[in-house]
């Protein structure tokens, strides 16, 4: 969309302002085409649709999960999409709606292309007398969903979430699927130390630390 200044009017030769006041998310002509003119947009959609809570049309958003492998392609032994670009969009997604995020990048394909470390938690069971909720996965979005919580911001008095308190809770419990132990009970023994050594590399491969994250606060 355009705005024609001297005579007032709105240039709009895509319907844009339609999605825009419908809250939706389209490419302009073929979603195939734009993703692969840009691979980082696969990754500023999703991060469009966190921050502004939209939805992502069906034909983008089939498109979109179908070249999301493309973000991790190399030319000449480089990343076409930088790890850095990769970073500041991941940031700018949880920071905006971190439970939203989990479970956007995880149907479009985006957890399993660069964090599929965080998959294993999907099928990591709990002590139901602990966790009512479920499985390692269910845990983790719960304690995303909540930092938006009226009870968080009661209790720390802010709504502004730093990188550290996201992604640290991200991967707070990334190590219990790596030592799950069935003994007189489901024992997760020195998960605390190999999640953080699991998180760290995560962090490091996708350069966390370019979009603000204090890796070392975030542990």
């Amino acid at each position: 969309m355009a705005y024609d200044i001297k005579n007032g009017k709105l240039i709009d030769l895509f319907d844009g302002l339609k999605d825009l006041n419908k809250k939706i998310i389209r490419t302009v002509g073929q979603p195939k085409q734009r993703f692969q003119e840009d691979n980082s947009r696969l990754l500023r959609a999703l991060r469009f649709a966190c921050q502004l809570n939209f939805k992502i049309e069906p034909k983008t958003n089939t498109a979109l999960k179908r070249l999301i492998p493309s973000i991790n392609k190399k030319n000449n032994g480089l990343f076409i999409v930088p790890r850095e670009t990769v970073a500041k969009e991941l940031a700018k997604s949880f920071l905006a709606a971190p439970d939203r995020a989990l479970v956007l990048f995880e149907k479009t394909g985006i957890i399993k292309n660069l964090m599929p470390e965080l998959l294993t938690m999907k099928t990591c069971p709990q002590p139901r007398n602990f966790h009512s909720e479920g499985n390692v996965w269910k845990h983790t979005l719960l304690c995303l969903k909540n930092l938006h919580s009226i009870k968080f911001v009661k209790e720390f008095g802010s709504e502004k979430l730093s990188p550290e308190l996201v992604f640290g809770l991200l991967f707070h419990d990334l190590g219990k699927p790596y030592t799950l132990e069935r003994m007189d009970r489901l024992r997760f023994n020195n998960h605390d130390s190999v999640g953080a050594t699991k998180a760290r590399a995560i962090m490091e491969r996708l350069k966390l630390s370019n979009a603000g994250l204090d890796v070392e606060k975030a542990f």
